[in-house]
């Protein structure tokens, strides 16, 4: 699976998620470059951005795949408590 190594190194680091980032070919924006994560971890962030009190555990059956721009990630990191907008 292409997350397997990411979520290691997140558990291993005790990060809330993993996700990878994949620079696309032409795009030198890292805004336009692919993220993939987990559904599951997906669905979470969603969910926390909405309510950040909300405890969130990913449901470990949902683990494929999902490919978005870090463009459209990062607003939801930010409404989730990472980072700075």
């Amino acid at each position: 699976m292409i997350l397997g190594q990411t979520a290691e190194q997140a558990v291993t680091a005790g990060a809330d998620y993993g996700v990878l980032v994949q620079r696309r070919d032409g795009k030198s924006d890292p805004g336009d470059w692919w993220v993939w994560l987990p559904a599951g971890d997906l669905a979470a962030l969603i969910e926390t951005a909405r309510d950040p009190e909300i405890v969130q555990v990913t449901d470990p059956r949902h683990t494929m795949p999902v490919r978005l721009e870090l463009a459209d990630l990062l607003p939801l990191l930010h409404a989730a408590g990472y980072g700075e907008p």
